[in-house]
């Protein structure tokens, strides 16, 4: 295993990005003479004073108090809740069968950010295999209580009457149906 340690002084804190990697042979995963990197894991951590013994340098490691502290909204990559969220919706899409569903939920990610009270079906109890199950309450059909929907609708953000979230939105994205 090779160790790389990167050190910057900013004024009084010192940061250091530690870079590791583990190396075995890409078949067998056996310890042979040939061997490649197999896995690499890079942290940023906070670095205290160091000392020097015996030729070596040490120092104590002190994990970062607050991952999100450069995410949403002090800067543009996601926070901790947005990743959640972003996971939870990403593999319901998947699961309705959406292939492109990353980039769906990812536009929601914009959405909640923006406060948007606008859904999409995939978002909705009633959404099963591109059929809406409540046609009249969501005003798609004065007749039919179920009809299969346009494939541009699905992902289309709507203000939809008939909505009815299959999880808990964001408190930024919740609003009240009857307003719409």
């Amino acid at each position: 295993m090779s160790f790389a340690l990167r050190k910057k002084t900013w004024g009084l804190a010192t940061v250091a990005t530690i870079a590791t990697v583990g190396t075995k042979d890409g078949v067998s995963g056996q310890k042979t003479g040939r061997q490649t990197p197999s896995v690499a894991t890079v942290t940023t951590v906070a670095m205290g004073a160091s000392s020097k013994s015996e030729g070596t340098t040490t120092a104590k490691v002190f994990p970062i108090s607050n991952p999100d502290r450069w995410c949403w909204p002090n800067g543009p990559a996601m926070n901790g809740q947005e990743i959640d969220v972003f996971n939870r919706r990403n593999n319901l899409f998947l699961a309705r069968g959406w292939g492109a569903a990353e980039a769906v939920a990812d536009r929601l990610v914009r959405r909640d950010r923006e406060s948007d009270d606008r859904v999409v079906c995939l978002e909705c109890v009633h959404y099963t295999k591109r059929w809406c199950a409540n046609a009249n309450a969501a005003q798609l059909s004065p007749t039919k209580s179920s009809i299969q929907i346009a494939t541009d609708l699905i992902t289309l953000l709507q203000r939809c009457p008939g909505f009815l979230a299959i999880f808990a939105l964001p408190v930024a994205a919740t609003f009240d149906h009857s307003l719409a």
